[in-house]
């Protein structure tokens, strides 16, 4: 069975960005193969996770956010539930586990989540 080719797309988009979203979607069925069809197109697990730090190295967010056009027709719930699987199957969800990373600057959901907080929290960070 293949998955949506949207969700192939979508998937692969928010792990590398554009270039790993070029690759053929035919035949992948699931995060696995999905996995394996990146690996086989250049995008090991080393490259994503180089590509991971450098986003974080850069204030930016990782997994990507991606545009609704490249998303178009891939539910919500089963793109984050691929993107997880592919984190996992990849073992790039290990610095994810625990206490935030202090090392790493503050992006901009991190600014606003600091600037949201109610006025009697006083002074965060």
């Amino acid at each position: 069975m293949n998955a949506e080719p949207q969700l192939v797309t979508a998937t692969a988009y928010a792990l590398g960005g554009e270039s790993a979203a070029d690759i053929d979607t035919g035949g992948v069925g699931s995060p696995a193969a999905l996995v394996a069809r990146l690996s086989e197109t250049g995008w090991t697990a080393a490259r994503l996770r180089a590509f991971r730090d450098t986003c974080r190295a850069e204030a930016r967010r990782w997994p990507l956010t991606v545009p609704a056009e490249i998303r178009a027709g891939a539910g919500f719930a089963q793109l984050h539930a691929w993107v997880r699987q592919c984190e996992s199957l990849l073992d790039l969800d290990a610095v994810d586990a625990g206490v935030r990373d202090h090392t790493r600057p503050f992006d901009r959901e991190d600014l606003r989540l600091m600037n949201e907080r109610p006025p009697h929290h006083g002074d965060v960070g």
